[in-house]
């Protein structure tokens, strides 16, 4: 792996960004969140831990940056997956949303781990800035449920998203765990939901929908 090259341009500060999410991003495929550190990091891209200070000061910043990476590209699948939303019954656009986040796993990782760990250890300055980045990154598939929802909902648009995304993460790490959690759940006596990922999400949102606009 090529060592640091020191970035003089705004341009050249973004790869040097993307070259250090990639780094922690393999290092956490590799093992787990809290094995990694900015030392780690800095080994990973055959950098000095002064070189990676010059763009980071936690390895929350890392994951958060790749958390909002992976979020903006859930969101746009979303709303490239469904164009009319008000067109559809509450079936089909369960079945929609729930395959275009069966297509995201990634990032349904980073949200089963947003709150409890990658948003501490940050200074609330620049947690505020991410804070202010991602409301406005999920406005719209806010907009999507929006469009759906009559306007006497029971749950506002933004509540229902969220919602989804929760119980999707939580889904996520039920269904989708390492080999070890799988075998323990087969012992256990704990069967997974026909279908897969996608039926049981699809389930969940369609209930979710039709309560609120009942």
């Amino acid at each position: 792996m090529a060592g640091y090259r020191r970035a003089r341009s705004a341009e050249q500060k973004a790869e040097r960004m993307a070259e250090i999410m990639g780094a922690a991003e393999r290092l956490f495929e590799a093992g787990s969140y809290h094995g990694i550190t900015l030392a780690t990091i800095a080994a990973e891209l055959s950098w000095s831990r002064g070189n990676l200070y010059n763009y980071v000061e936690t390895k929350e910043e890392v994951f958060l940056a790749i958390y909002r990476r992976e979020n903006l590209a859930y969101v746009a699948d979303l709303v490239e997956s469904i164009p009319d939303p008000a067109a559809l019954d509450a079936p089909t656009l369960a079945r929609a949303y729930a395959e275009a986040t069966d297509r995201h796993h990634g990032y349904l990782r980073y949200q089963g781990i947003l709150t409890t760990i990658l948003e501490t250890n940050v200074p609330v300055e620049k947690l505020a800035a991410f804070k202010r980045q991602l409301v406005a990154d999920v406005a719209p598939a806010i907009g999507l449920v929006e469009a759906w929802l009559p306007q006497d909902s029971r749950m506002p648009a933004a509540d229902v998203h969220l919602a989804i995304v929760r119980q999707a993460a939580c889904m996520h790490d039920h269904l989708c765990g390492t080999p070890e959690q799988m075998q323990a759940m087969e012992i256990a006596g704990l069967p997974l939901p026909e279908g897969g990922f996608a039926d049981a999400l699809a389930t969940f949102v369609e209930v979710l929908l039709r309560g609120c606009g009942a």
